[in-house]
């Protein structure tokens, strides 16, 4: 990256002096013609007649005006180019950040659940507050680096082009829709922690897993779900930026 902005300096150092130079030439004719030598610049930069050691610099004026539209063309296309290059690199980063991000949502998803899980068992089977403060920790940990990913992910996915609306809009849900069966995972288990009438802390934890199971089943696959969609997102967006576009 530091070699593109080295490079994007020298450009522009190019263009202003560039830019110099025009303006010079430009201000040396706006002087000549103020001073009535219109047809004296014309015949110089011109004409193909007149004394030899009068008119030894013959077309001059065709071979600079080529020479600068030439320059201000390359120019142009050396900085288009650039910023191809420099998006292309930019965009290919975003991927490379989303695809991490989606890949953490899985893990510390399916965790978050199972720790969520292990407080709720230490609660009921442990009157030792110390010990249940531990679990309740590391469980909102968790917690937060689920969020933290999700919203991450949100805010990469929102800063787009908009050429991809569509395939953006499906990720975008996708992602949500995981969140969203955590959550109703954590609430599901909450309730059945808070109205369990069950006579014994082995019993409340055969118990308890098993009913957590069909919410596992759904976030498990919400997070196959989004992996499917998030593949042929990363797909497209990889191949359009591979090609500068």
């Amino acid at each position: 990256m530091s070699k593109d902005r080295e490079r994007q300096r020298t450009i522009e150092l190019i263009e202003k002096v560039g830019l110099i130079i025009v303006f010079l030439d430009l201000s040396l004719v706006s002087i000549l013609l103020l001073h009535d030598h219109a047809y004296k610049l014309f015949h110089y930069l011109f004409s193909t007649g007149g004394p030899a050691h009068t008119y030894h610099f013959q077309w001059v004026g065709v071979t600079a005006a080529v020479a600068l539209v030439a320059f201000i063309f390359n120019q142009l296309w050396e900085r288009r180019k650039l910023k191809a290059s420099l998006g292309s690199q930019n965009t290919i980063q975003k991927l490379d950040k989303i695809r991490d991000l989606l890949s953490e949502m899985v893990v510390l998803s399916t965790d978050y659940i199972n720790s969520f899980l292990d407080y709720n068992v230490a609660s009921f089977e442990n009157s030792d507050t110390k010990i249940i403060e531990q679990f309740r920790v590391i469980s909102n940990e968790k917690d937060s680096r689920v969020l933290n990913v999700a919203v991450t992910l949100q805010l990469y996915l929102l800063d787009t082009d908009g050429e991809n609306d569509v395939k953006t809009n499906t990720l975008l849900k996708a992602v949500r829709d995981v969140k969203l069966s955590v959550d109703n995972a954590k609430q599901a288990i909450s309730d059945f922690y808070l109205n369990y009438n069950g006579t014994g802390p082995q019993n409340f934890n055969v118990e308890l897993q098993t009913f957590a199971d069909q919410y596992k089943k759904v976030t498990e696959q919400a997070e196959q779900d989004m992996l499917v969609i998030g593949k042929i997102y990363l797909d497209s967006e990889f191949k359009k930026a591979s090609q500068g576009k």
